[in-house]
């Protein structure tokens, strides 16, 4: 008992019932979050998959933005993302490690998504239809 414990006996804190707890809920979540990020994001096969079918998206999304029974505003959003994406703001970001690569990929899915949407869905099911069929 020295003069800098006030009386009490300090105990050494080898692992303490606090740092444990803390240390098993971190290692919990560092198992669930690799664990989703292996079976979500780096899934090798969804990647092949995805990889397979973008030449038939961007056929489809050709199509579609050369039919005449799709809205101009519906074809003017992908344009507009595309010029989101070279405003100065956006270009400032791309300095940024991580998030200039993801706001490229996110306003890039979002646009393409929106225009799919705005698309009349008989007109993307026939344009969808004729590229699975080869034509």
């Amino acid at each position: 008992m020295g003069p800098l414990t006030g009386g009490r006996e300090m105990r050494k804190c080898p692992l303490c019932e606090d740092c444990r707890r803390q240390r098993t809920s971190v290692l919990q979540f560092d198992s669930v979050f690799g664990s989703f990020l292996r079976m979500q994001l780096l899934n090798p096969l969804r990647m092949r998959g995805l990889l397979a079918y973008l030449p038939q998206f961007f056929r489809v999304f050709w199509r579609l933005m050369a039919d005449q029974r799709v809205s101009v505003l519906a074809k003017a959003i992908p344009l507009l993302g595309i010029l989101l994406l070279i405003t100065p703001p956006a270009l400032e970001l791309d300095f940024v490690p991580i998030i200039g690569e993801l706001d490229w990929l996110l306003v890039g899915y979002l646009s393409l998504k929106l225009f799919i949407w705005m698309c009349p869905p008989d007109v993307v099911r026939e344009h969808v239809a004729q590229v699975a069929r080869g034509a």
